[in-house]
């Protein structure tokens, strides 16, 4: 071991930070290798799936399949549907849970759509294009 002697403890700490200072600038070193490596590695990789999908081409090569429809025209019964707006996300989720558990036999519950904020001129075209009915207008749901 290499022993340094210095005149003052003040002196002896200013040895010891810069020694640990330049064992910290060694380590950033070392790390800075390591990721460039695997950015390269990254790059690499990443280079071949965007090669791969410019082969298939437009939308990444899968076919267009018609779609079936989400709600069929059967006559069930009767229908609600809503569009349910809260002011918070965590409410709107809190009721859709609720809403989740309704099952029955009686009525069909058909959620629109649901977000954050106040009823737009747009979720009330939507209420009315299913023929949604607006509950309270002191409460944002439809």
């Amino acid at each position: 071991d290499c022993i340094l002697e210095v005149e003052s403890e003040r002196h002896a700490n200013e040895v010891m930070d810069w020694r640990k200072h330049e064992l910290s600038l060694e380590k950033q070193k070392e790390a800075q290798v390591i990721v460039e490596e695997r950015a390269k590695e990254h790059l690499k990789v990443y280079k071949e799936k965007l090669e791969e999908r410019r082969r298939l081409g437009y939308r990444y090569g899968k076919k267009r399949v018609p779609r079936e429809k989400e709600v069929q025209d059967e006559d069930i019964g009767p229908r609600v549907s809503i569009v349910l707006k809260g002011d918070v996300i965590g409410s709107v989720e809190a009721i859709l849970d609720v809403l989740d558990t309704y099952h029955s036999d009686e009525c069909e519950l058909n959620i629109l759509s649901y977000g954050v904020g106040m009823v737009t001129p747009s979720d009330v075209d939507m209420a009315a294009t299913f023929n949604g009915k607006r509950l309270s207008s002191k409460l944002s749901f439809m």
